[in-house]
């Protein structure tokens, strides 16, 4: 998988946690579902952790990377996460 896949793909599973599209067991599940021998199967990729503190750096990182691709939805959802998670 080439670099810019995999930051594709962190993103998007972060991004989906973070405005509540979908929960951690969802992403895991979808991932038990891959096909082929399992030692070709591929661990979920979050750009960050669910486990972790998000900080707004990052946040901001996620918004550009969507401003850039023109999805400005999700622009919008995410500022509206950052400014709940930090009670802005």
């Amino acid at each position: 998988m080439d670099t810019d896949r995999f930051i594709e793909i962190g993103m998007e599973n972060s991004y989906k946690i973070m405005v509540g599209e979908c929960t951690l067991d969802d992403i895991l599940e979808e991932y038990s579902k891959q096909e082929g021998s399992p030692d070709d199967f591929n661990d979920p990729i979050f750009f960050i952790e669910p486990d972790e503190i998000c900080g707004d750096e990052e946040i901001d990182m996620m918004i550009e990377h969507y401003e850039c691709k023109e999805e400005y939805e999700k622009c919008s959802k995410l500022l509206k996460f950052k400014n709940d998670y930090y009670g802005i």
